[in-house]
């Protein structure tokens, strides 16, 4: 199975995007809302959700 290809805007980050192949491509678009904490979410879950908030990744 082929690799998917990278996002126009990590291209254009790294500074491989080339108009003559990246310039049409239809990207899906990341979230820009902040994610909210369920309600519903106590102990383990809490803290694992704490933990991927502060992770630079």
């Amino acid at each position: 199975m082929p690799r998917p290809p990278k996002p126009t805007s990590v291209l254009q980050l790294q500074g491989t995007a080339r108009k003559d192949r990246h310039a049409n491509r239809f990207d899906l678009e990341m979230p820009s809302e902040v994610l909210t904490q369920p309600e519903w979410l106590t102990g383990e879950g809490l803290a694992e959700w704490e933990r991927h908030l502060q992770s630079p990744n």
